[in-house]
């Protein structure tokens, strides 16, 4: 488990599930989201689960976030391997409940998993933020992160990369 000042950061478990799911089915925490706000708490585990092999496969992934106040988790943050253009790089996802936007809480843990899985891979993968044109909140937490724009990856998505 990673920790910061306010956050526990765990790989994802069984007991963590619920709670995923249901930030992941809210509209609102979901309105960027290209493929909408889940339906199907099934297609969800499965996913879950995808996310919990790569973990076994790589030692780091996505992580679930928890408000160490309450110990109640509120969302998602981490890095999973992607090919993009023949490249294998390390894809940062973050996806948290409505109620913790705009305080902080991706930005401190994205840089935690960051130098982390930078750790583990020896830094050996470059990193990709890739989201729709018109998500800046994600836009402006990537470039906060050090992550820049790359034009000649447009496809009807933004891609930056660190």
């Amino acid at each position: 488990m990673l920790k910061t000042n306010r956050l526990l950061i765990d790989v994802p478990k069984e007991k963590y599930f619920k709670k995923i799911f249901e930030i992941h089915a809210d509209p609102v925490a979901n309105q960027f989201n290209p493929n909408g706000p889940e339906s199907s708490i099934e297609d969800f585990h499965n996913t879950y689960q995808q996310w919990q092999e790569h973990h076994d496969r790589h030692r780091y992934g996505y992580y679930v976030l928890i408000d160490n106040t309450d110990n109640i988790p509120f969302g998602v943050c981490g890095l999973r391997r992607k090919e993009l253009k023949n490249e294998i790089v390390l894809n940062i996802y973050y996806r948290i409940s409505s109620q913790k936007t705009r305080k902080g809480f991706v930005k401190e843990a994205a840089e935690v998993i960051i130098n982390h899985v930078n750790s583990i891979t020896q830094n050996k993968f470059r990193l990709v933020a890739q989201t729709k044109y018109n998500n800046y909140p994600s836009i402006k937490t990537a470039e906060s992160l050090g992550f820049v724009y790359d034009v000649s990856y447009d496809n009807y998505n933004v891609y930056l990369f660190r």
